[in-house]
């Protein structure tokens, strides 16, 4: 203003400037948004981490092999180490969201790899594309995450129609997982799993019956085992009976219902069923009140061993359970104990 060549112009408007955003900040605003984004994506697709123990690593490689259900991939192997005792292979896997609804504490795995085994040839894809890991659901449980994997290939019945029943046998002989089940000589069925008895007297084999086969058992059904050839000689010659080839060569299991019985009732699942020897023994008769007595013989017993049948007028109504020695003092004699 004392400026005299200032004075005739306007007087200055001073006025605050708006802040804003600049256009400058926009950019790494929304770089942190799709950043966000895609960590929330990651973690909200996110399934659980399994860890799952085999024996051997072999045919597995961390990074390629897949984990598949119904041969779908569920996730990728991430690692695999050996545990701290050096005995076993520890495999760890990140799997999908969607897994969560299918992994219990009743989940099975097992690798999957080209076999020759009783049920066929399995897994021949793997030979071009590798092994991977396959995936049984089961039934539902708790949630789990430290699994051991199966080293035989189990068979898989969770979403077939049927029924499972329970056999129970002297020994498992020849039978084995994927061995056949027939019904007048129609496979309808196979051997899913077997286990021994905790008190170590029996063997437990569990069978699968596809529907509508399973229909078929009933609660007074008989079982037996098929395996191999059944050779009987009688008045009428020598006879020979064997299910089907499969069976002479792997093992199987036949049922049916005596013909000499009315047909009972249906039978329920997990119903367990003892398991005869062979088809013949299915119409020996059964007997519910047994009594055990000890007989002594001075004069010896060549030829008698345990499981000699005990006979009245021709029928068998017993049989031995054991032949001892005894020395007796009183008399300076051997004579021999027969339990029966």
């Amino acid at each position: 203003k004392d400026k005299p060549e200032l004075k005739g112009l306007p007087e200055p408007e001073f006025r605050k400037r708006k802040r804003g955003i600049s256009i400058v900040w926009l950019v790494p605003l929304v770089a942190l948004a799709i950043g966000g984004w895609l960590v929330y994506k990651a973690v909200s697709e996110k399934g659980p981490t399994v860890t799952i123990t085999f024996k051997s690593a072999e045919g597995l490689e961390a990074g390629k092999t897949k984990i598949k259900y119904k041969d779908v991939e569920l996730c990728q192997v991430t690692s695999i180490e050996l545990d701290d005792e050096l005995s076993r292979v520890v495999v760890k896997a990140e799997m999908v969201k969607q897994a969560e609804k299918i992994i219990s504490e009743n989940t099975r795995f097992w690798v999957v790899r080209a076999r020759v085994a009783a049920g066929g040839i399995s897994g021949l894809g793997t030979l071009f594309s590798g092994a991977y890991i396959g995936l049984d659901p089961g039934k539902r449980g708790n949630p789990a995450t430290q699994f051991k994997g199966l080293e035989v290939p189990p068979v898989v019945t969770a979403d077939l129609p049927g029924s499972h029943f329970g056999l129970r046998a002297a020994s498992l002989g020849s039978l084995n997982v994927g061995v056949p089940v027939y019904f007048r000589r129609i496979e309808v069925g196979q051997v899913v799993s077997y286990k021994l008895d905790e008190d170590g007297q029996a063997v437990t084999v569990k069978v699968f019956i596809h529907d509508p086969h399973h229909q078929l058992v009933r609660k007074n059904t008989r079982f037996w085992n098929a395996s191999g050839l059944d050779i009987a000689i009688d008045a009428e010659g020598i006879r020979v009976d064997t299910e089907s080839f499969a069976t002479l060569m792997v093992g199987g299991i036949a049922f049916d219902t005596p013909v000499d019985q009315k047909s009972g009732e249906p039978a329920e699942e997990n119903d367990v069923f003892k398991l005869y020897k062979n088809r013949e023994s299915i119409s020996e008769k059964t007997y519910t009140r047994k009594n055990r007595w000890l007989l002594y013989f001075d004069s010896g017993a060549r030829g008698l061993n345990s499981g000699a049948p005990v006979e009245l007028q021709g029928i068998q109504i017993g049989q031995v359970l054991d032949v001892n020695l005894e020395f007796n003092v009183e008399k300076a004699a051997f004579r021999v104990p027969v339990l029966i």
